[in-house]
């Protein structure tokens, strides 16, 4: 009898574990994800701010050049 119980018990302890472990990879991956998410909003954030920036520079330069050849005429 004690170690039919015995072998129930540690079974038991087993099946915890196991579901335990399920659930840190589950919130490891949700993290991760999230983290992932949370880089890529960044990395878009940036590359607008740089379209932005290289816009910005091209319609000086433009301007300038126009200005240039209005002061030529």
């Amino acid at each position: 009898m004690k170690k039919k119980k015995k072998k129930k018990k540690k079974k038991e302890e087993d099946e915890e574990g196991e579901e335990e472990e399920k659930k840190m990879k589950k919130t490891k991956s949700k993290k991760k994800a999230k983290k992932t998410k949370k880089n890529k909003k960044k990395e878009k954030e940036e590359e607008k701010k740089d379209n932005k920036e290289a816009k910005k520079k091209e319609y000086e330069e433009e301007e300038k050049k126009t200005e240039e050849e209005e002061e030529e005429k």
